[in-house]
């Protein structure tokens, strides 16, 4: 008789639990589990993927990243594994490290799909417009996206400011998932950023550029990144004002940094103030491709400067008025 694997089934019930998106009783369960079999080498092995999946459905891309590697160290074989780890260095901005990964979904006939998918997601990301449209059209024409895809394709392509693109998958998932309600919000959401950023870009870009007189041409990519990435996020006026009046600020104390980086910065000081680690990480890789903790170090020695004391009470006001009066990120 074969032996019942405990560990086998009790993992197995969590990972339900998580993709289940019951999160606070897979919490529950992985606390029990590591109460009972937590020296068990086998367990160990295994808890590793499922705390990956706890931190990936929970939006912690670089927890769940960082457990994800663990497991494979252990398991080089799990095609599970390769799909997670690529949408998770995807997510994350780092899209060659993606790459490898998708190359073997798209070799697993199981996975063929969703490495396509993601290979798109990759090519729309490396800005190689050509490919991802005709990987697109293949997969659409194929009947093989869904809902969440298609607003998946279309936010990739939003991101990288192609605007056209964008709206082009959502009406073609229209014409497929007829009267979809996510998708109608999806294509409205889509021309009002297009809107929005078009005239961002006239009334901070075009009326500040002058203002640079130090290192002119890295603070005009500067301001320009910061302005698109800002409008394409939907901040709201107020906000966009304060960080391009850092930027500037920047200039005229003559801090040197690249051009990401100096858009980075100016975005990160508040965000930092309003979310927890993790989701700043995400934003600041996957926006402007440079690591957290190196524009933390570039902020740690501007505030050794007192460089930001002065936009001290601007940041309270706008941060109170996006969440209310009542918001403490003290």
């Amino acid at each position: 008789m074969k032996k019942i694997n405990f560990i086998d089934i009790l993992c197995k019930d969590i990972e339900n639990l998580i993709e289940a998106g019951e999160l606070d009783k897979a919490d529950e369960g992985i606390t029990k589990i590591f109460m009972k079999y937590g020296e068990d080498p086998e367990f160990l092995k295994k808890i590793y993927r499922i705390l990956g999946k706890y931190h990936y459905v929970k939006g912690d891309r670089l927890k769940s990243l960082e457990y994800f590697k663990q497991y494979e160290k252990d398991v080089s074989d799990d095609i599970e594994l390769f799909s997670l780890m690529a949408e998770v260095l995807i997510d994350l901005g780092r899209d060659e490290s993606a790459l490898r990964y998708i190359m073997k979904l798209m070799d697993d006939e199981r996975y063929s799909t969703r490495g396509k998918l993601l290979y798109l997601f990759y090519k729309i990301l490396v800005s190689d417009y050509e490919n991802a449209v005709s990987i697109y059209r293949d997969l659409h024409q194929s009947h093989l996206l869904g809902v969440n895809d298609y607003i998946k394709v279309a936010y990739y392509f939003l991101i990288k400011k192609r605007f056209s693109e964008a709206k082009d998958v959502i009406l073609n998932a229209l014409s497929i998932y007829q009267g979809n309600i996510s998708l109608q919000d999806e294509y409205e959401y889509i021309v009002d950023i297009e809107g929005y950023y078009k005239n961002n870009i006239k009334l901070f870009y075009f009326n500040n550029i002058e203002k640079f007189s130090f290192k002119t041409g890295v603070y005009s990519k500067a301001l320009r990144y910061l302005v698109e990435v800002l409008s394409i996020r939907n901040y709201a006026d107020v906000e966009i004002e304060l960080m391009v009046d850092m930027l500037i600020e920047l200039n005229q104390v003559k801090y040197s940094a690249s051009d990401k980086m100096l858009a980075a910065i100016c975005d990160c000081f508040i965000l930092d103030a309003i979310l927890q680690e993790w989701e700043v990480s995400v934003i600041i890789e996957r926006f402007y491709g440079v690591r957290l903790q190196n524009v933390k170090k570039h902020i740690a020695q501007l505030e050794s400067i007192n460089f930001f004391d002065k936009f001290i009470d601007r940041v309270d006001d706008v941060i109170k008025n996006s969440f209310g009066e009542e918001f403490d990120y003290e």
